[in-house]
């Protein structure tokens, strides 16, 4: 009998033949070389989209890319290649690091072994021809051979019987590691969770309490399924000494406290920028560790046994239900938050420790622990803020709802740090404020009221502390920067007021072209105010717009010429909080109707202090028009500027805050404004009374016209001029002088175009609309318009 080895490797041999040639015949003629270019291409947009499914968009992002820069290439064997990358490529998403290659241990692998159905399906052979047909060699020949047909159901070609050369065939199999039959179902059979599905399982309840321990960690378990933002629980497990209905009752206890936990893990995860929410995270946190280490030391005893008594999930959801309770109450605190608004969290934390203190909630110190540590990092921003209040723009939105009614204390705080830090009177910060918030008591008392109790008198405490520091260095000069306003611009200081008035009115009427030059008013006003302790002559200065040569004898003839000058005084640093610029420019305004109300009076009294022969009918109107503007003037200063000016005495000697001080002193502006006809309200009356004032440089000039000539009366002009002015007689105008001023006052005919008439009919229009609007302001407003108006109606008897 032949060996059996040489009939074998004589078919082996030929079958290698054939095939060899049959693959040398099909790649002869094959473009490339056996690899289908659209299979190469769906491969990659399948391997893309598997990217984008496991969550790496990176990566699927790079395939794209390179993708499209390949797709403008022509390259003959690129399939080729690409087809080669995805054979050598193993799990890409896992193993993307290059340099974790010699960190990876030779692994062999079986040789991929030839099958004849992978010949077949290249070339499917001639299953006719005899070598196909299996060879049953029998005991009875040892010389012939005999043939069976291959089987319809046989898809390969099997040898049955043969015996193989272990030295030459099995060497080149690797040995495998198996495990018996016996032993892998012993261990199957101990793993409850690889039941079917289809079956009810029944499990112990130490099972299911481990199980439930892992949920409460968050590690993967069997019992509890995570399907999106809800836990469902597997039905299919149930206790042999139970109902399936009473167990899954307390399993879904269990899923809603998992669910609860589980959100606050999650939020555990972001990251937070902000200070005092990243003091929120860390307390939070804090608990749930605490939490883990509880049911890891459950864990411990169960797996000891080392528990009291049996193990019972109702005891358990007993144990984890308390020590889970600050983590369920915070839970539900995250749920109903705006994560993107971080007062309202403030706001919402306050909420909830009022209400856990009105509901008895056992958990309250825990609670009211976590607002206080938060609200102690809040406030550093706070104190933070108010020592660089001149780096933040005020507003309530940056304050949490609880803090609102404080919002008003902790400005003007930060007001009066950064005035004690500008005029270097002392280092002084609020770093070293520790905030003190009450305690959760059993008192009948809600914890909101206490909390703005506590806080308000801190508040209070801490700014009569800051203002006594700011009342030491700026009281005197806040005292002397308003004694200097009211003398330069609110007429308070007669003998300079009257010095200022005389310099400019006697320029106007000598119609001098630069009678406003601001470096001649800055240098005359310095010097009359030299010697009044306190101004600060540096500080004042005079600001005038250019005016044409020549126009100056027209504008003369109305009050509003006076516009083209006032004076501006600049403010120390320590009072500049208390004093505005536009404070400054309300005071310019008072000051600008004063004294056309004084020109009035001076050009009134110059010429009607001379003896006017033959011109009664002027002279009543010129004293009808003095005592008009003589009223107002007195009503003005009198009763409207001394009176408030004492008030505001009043509030400063009391020594307020820096929010009363700034108060008080925009009441007395706003005061003065009513008072002297400023304000917006009464534009109607103040342009009234400026019409009156018009009329009596008009008048005057009339006077004057009418009187040159009379030698007596101009040098009896001239000494009053002298004494009004406060100069000797030795410095008398010539007649010469006047002479030439009086011709420039002169209109080009004989006389001004309105007469005396005319301007006693509009003056007497004019005062009849003004006393109407007196009264009827006096309806609305208590500012003694009734006495004014009682006082501008007085006529005296005709006698012309």
């Amino acid at each position: 009998m032949a060996p059996p080895s040489t009939p074998i490797s004589s078919l082996t041999d030929q079958l290698v033949t054939k095939a060899r040639d049959a693959f040398a015949r099909t790649i002869k003629h094959h473009n490339y070389v056996r690899t289908n270019q659209f299979d190469v291409a769906e491969r990659l947009v399948g391997l893309e989209e598997k990217f984008r499914v496991l969550n790496n968009d990176e990566l699927a992002d790079a395939l794209y890319s390179r993708k499209t820069e390949l797709a403008g290439c022509s390259q003959k064997w690129l399939p080729d290649v690409l087809d080669l990358l995805l054979h050598l490529s193993d799990d890409p998403i896992r193993k993307s690091k290059i340099e974790n290659l010699d960190g990876l241990n030779a692994v062999n692998k079986l040789p991929t072994q030839l099958r004849w159905i992978d010949l077949d399906r290249d070339e499917p052979f001639d299953r006719n021809d005899p070598i196909w047909q299996d060879t049953v060699f029998g005991g009875y020949s040892s010389e012939e051979d005999a043939y069976l047909e291959r089987g319809s159901s046989s898809t390969e070609p099997q040898i049955e019987n043969a015996e193989y050369d272990h030295g030459s065939i099995m060497d080149l199999v690797a040995p495998e590691r198996t495990v018996a039959d016996d032993e892998f179902n012993e261990l199957s059979s101990t793993q409850f969770w690889t039941s079917s599905r289809n079956h009810i399982i029944i499990t112990t309840e130490a099972e299911a309490i481990r199980e439930t321990l892992f949920a409460l960690q968050g590690l993967p378990n069997s019992l509890y399924w995570r399907i999106g933002d809800v836990i469902e629980i597997d039905k299919r497990y149930q206790l042999a000494h139970c109902s399936g209905l009473s167990f899954h009752h307390v399993l879904a206890e269990f899923s809603s406290l998992i669910l609860k936990i589980d959100f606050v893990r999650n939020y555990m995860d972001r990251n937070q920028d902000v200070d005092f929410l990243r003091t929120l995270q860390s307390h939070i946190t804090s608990s749930l560790l605490n939490f883990d280490k509880y049911l890891s030391m459950l864990q411990s005893r169960l797996a000891n046994h080392e528990l009291r008594g049996p193990a019972s999930l109702m005891s358990l959801l007993n144990l984890v239900s308390d020590k889970s309770r600050i983590i369920y109450i915070l839970s539900g605190f995250l749920q109903d938050i705006d994560q993107s608004n971080e007062l309202q969290i403030l706001d919402k934390l306050f909420d909830l420790t009022c209400v856990s203190q009105a509901s008895g909630e056992e958990k309250i110190s825990e609670i009211h622990a976590l607002f206080v540590n938060v609200l102690k990092i809040y406030f550093r921003h706070l104190q933070y803020w108010s020592e660089n209040a001149g780096s933040f723009e005020k507003r309530e939105d940056q304050f949490p709802k609880f803090l609102k009614p404080m919002v008003g204390k902790l400005h003007t705080m930060a007001e009066t740090l950064a005035i004690l830090n500008e005029v270097k009177l002392e280092s002084f910060c609020l770093t070293s404020w520790d905030l003190t918030i009450p305690a959760v008591d059993d008192s009948f008392r809600p914890f909101s009221e206490a909390f703005r109790d506590q806080i308000n008198r801190q508040f209070d405490e801490k700014l009569r502390t800051i203002t006594g520091l700011l009342k030491q260095r700026i009281g005197i000069d806040l005292l002397d920067s308003l004694q200097a306003l009211s003398f330069i611009y609110l007429s308070r200081n007669g003998p300079a007021t009257a010095a200022i008035d005389v310099f400019l009115f006697e320029r106007i009427d000598g119609c001098e072209p630069y009678w406003n030059d601001r470096f001649l008013v800055t240098d005359t006003v310095r010097d009359i105010y030299k010697d009044v302790s306190c101004v600060d002559t540096t500080r004042l200065s005079a600001r005038s717009p250019s005016i044409r040569q020549g126009s100056t004898q027209k504008k003369r003839k109305s009050v509003n010429v006076l516009s083209g000058v006032c004076l501006a005084y600049s403010l120390p640093t320590s009072t500049a909080s208390v004093i505005s610029m536009q404070a400054i420019a309300k005071y310019q305004t008072v000051a600008l109707v004063l004294i056309q109300v004084r020109r009035a009076i001076y050009v009134l009294e110059r010429r009607c202090r001379f003896e006017i022969k033959n011109m009664i009918q002027a002279y009543s109107l010129s004293q009808n028009l003095l005592f008009f503007v003589r009223s107002i003037y007195d009503h003005f200063t009198s009763y409207g500027i001394e009176s408030c000016w004492a008030k505001l005495e009043e509030v400063l000697e009391k020594g307020v805050d820096m929010n009363a001080m700034k108060e008080a002193h925009k009441k007395f502006l706003n005061a003065i404004h009513d008072h002297c006809l400023v304000a917006e309200r009464f534009a109607p009356l103040k342009n009234a009374m400026v019409s009156i004032l018009d009329l009596c440089i008009e008048t005057s000039d009339i006077v004057l016209v009418d009187r040159y000539g009379a030698s007596n009366t101009i040098s009896s002009g001239n000494r009053h001029h002298r004494q009004v002015k406060g100069e000797e007689d030795t410095s008398s105008d010539s007649d010469d002088e006047l002479a030439k001023r009086t011709n420039r006052l002169q209109p080009e005919g004989s006389l001004p175009s309105h007469t005396l008439s005319s301007i006693r009919e509009e003056f007497e229009k004019n005062r009849t609309f003004f006393i109407a609007g007196l009264r009827g302001a006096g309806r609305t407003q208590d500012l003694g318009w009734d006495l004014l108006a009682q006082r501008l109606d007085w006529k005296p008897a005709r006698t012309f």
